[in-house]
């Protein structure tokens, strides 16, 4: 399920010191769209995340959130529309985990809302266990839940209409076993049809295609496919873009392309 558009980004270029780091690049994302970023190490996926965010200046280009550029939001007016999750997260303060995701309803006057979206959070993330443990103390693994819910929580609303709204996330499941990830893979498709829109950066190519609507691929900086995971996950782009070998094959049940190295 598509609706209108949330995010244009208009060849937006990224230099960093003397370095090419991201090339002329535009796309579009549809609220309830999920829209998966994959590439070798050192391409410009986080690159790309930061630029949209500000957090990474641009040489060129805009990027346009809801008919805006992104520049003409104050923090506090993007906070409540849009948030982002880096591929690491640094917090030295013996928060409990229970703080550390509601820190992500600071944008909001407090009600008693906040509290439902905590245990929905939780719930969610499968946190339960780990309440009782200050966050330095939790594993690495469960540091990345608590962030993922984090974020959930910042997005969430009393309607249950996230179309205005856009998730940025940097490789969410990079320390989270199969059956965590599975589980929000769902959850992100969930939302997704309440019209969440989603980036998401995977190395995990089979989960990707699993989750995405559309694939964006990088290779040094440039844009070297965009399209439906059954158009851009091929053997050819596996052999000249990563350098591999592989068969591509059709999931059984969900019929998204599935990569088998050989």
């Amino acid at each position: 399920m598509h609706f209108s558009p949330v995010l244009k980004v208009r060849s937006i270029e990224v230099e960093l010191g003397n370095s090419t780091i991201l090339n002329p690049l535009s796309f579009d994302l549809h609220a309830g769209e999920i829209l998966g970023i994959m590439g070798p190490n050192g391409a410009g996926k986080s690159t790309l995340l930061g630029a949209l965010t500000q957090e990474v200046p641009l040489r060129g280009g805009e990027v346009i959130f809801h008919d805006k550029p992104i520049t003409s939001w104050s923090l506090e007016e993007r906070a409540v529309y849009l948030a982002a999750l880096p591929q690491f997260t640094h917090l030295q303060f013996d928060f409990t985990p229970e703080q550390v995701i509601r820190m992500g309803r600071a944008p909001y006057p407090k009600s008693h809302f906040d509290d439902r979206v905590i245990e929905d959070c939780i719930d969610v993330c499968d946190l339960t266990g780990c309440l009782s443990r200050p966050y330095t103390q939790l594993s690495g693994g469960e540091k990345q839940r608590c962030q993922i819910a984090r974020v959930l929580a910042q997005l969430a609303d009393q309607s249950d209409d996230l179309a205005s709204k856009l998730l940025l996330v940097d490789e969410p499941f990079s320390s989270l076993d199969i059956g965590h990830q599975q589980a929000l893979i769902s959850h992100f498709q969930e939302l997704s049809k309440k019209g969440l829109a989603i980036i998401i950066t995977l190395h995990d190519m089979n989960a990707l295609a699993q989750v995405a609507d559309r694939v964006l691929v990088l290779d040094k900086g440039s844009c070297v496919g965009l399209g439906t995971p059954s158009d851009i996950i091929t053997s050819t782009l596996m052999k000249t873009t990563f350098n591999v070998e592989a068969h591509i094959s059709t999931h059984p049940v969900t019929g998204a392309p599935w990569v088998n190295l050989l």
